[in-house]
């Protein structure tokens, strides 16, 4: 018999908004986005827009367009000028 499907309790708890995903932004967008979030939080300075263009292999454009997206869905978090 299958496992129970089990709801993250984080998850569950955390507004709609945050989901990018509802607002029709595809999963892969929305992965890439949770994984900036992912490496963001893990590094005490934070990320460089230079740093998101390497580790995505995208454009400086578009890693500025993935740093906003993250404003956007956690707008909790700061942005710091260095």
């Amino acid at each position: 018999s299958k496992a129970p499907f089990r709801r993250s309790p984080i998850l569950h708890s955390w507004p709609l908004s945050v989901f990018p995903f509802r607002a029709g932004m595809s999963f892969s967008k929305a992965h890439d986005l949770l994984r900036l979030a992912d490496l963001a939080a893990s590094r005490y300075r934070g990320v460089s827009l230079e740093e998101i263009a390497a580790e995505f292999r995208v454009s400086h454009r578009t890693a500025q367009r993935m740093s906003q997206a993250l404003e956007a869905a956690f707008p909790h978090a700061t942005e710091r000028l260095v």
